[in-house]
């Protein structure tokens, strides 16, 4: 425990500067990182994580899946506590399996941004709870979308 530091809150460029000097972050129990790891994501750093049954703890899970890479997911997504710990322990000790893990993450991150079926989707949504109604035939591609008041 001599070599465990807790730190309080700290403001986002620090937290931000602090998941660059890590060698492996840990995802929470049992409810995990979602925005957290995306940003540790983004930056190609480890990060271990035990999915748990409910969706809070599933986001990390879920993130390493879009991305693909099935061996870089068997480095990083523990079955169980031991596995959690095992897997922590091997990227912070084995600086060769800890810059395969962060190669690979650096190579898959990108399939989790600019994705065309989420634009898609989230559009379905607000169309779906807009009280607003939608012309069909309306070209909204004009004008950035926007609708002149005179076309009301």
């Amino acid at each position: 425990m001599k070599r465990v530091h807790f730190l309080g809150a700290q403001p986002h460029h620090r937290l931000l500067a602090l998941y660059a000097l890590s060698d492996v972050i840990l995802d929470s129990y049992p409810a995990g990182g979602c925005t957290t790891t995306r940003e540790v994501l983004a930056i190609g750093k480890a990060l271990v994580t035990l999915p748990a049954r409910l969706l809070g703890g599933r986001w990390s899970y879920a993130y390493y899946q879009i991305m693909g890479d099935e061996i870089l997911n068997s480095l990083v997504i523990a079955k169980n506590a031991s596995e959690y710990i095992t897997i922590a322990v091997t990227l912070g000790t084995s600086i060769d399996i800890r810059n395969d893990v962060e190669r690979r993450i650096k190579n898959s991150v990108p399939a989790l941004y600019e994705r065309e079926e989420s634009v898609k989707a989230w559009n379905e949504v607000f169309l779906d709870i807009s009280p607003v109604i939608i012309d069909e035939n309306y070209d909204y591609s004009t004008n950035n979308g926007a609708i002149d008041k005179d076309e009301l």
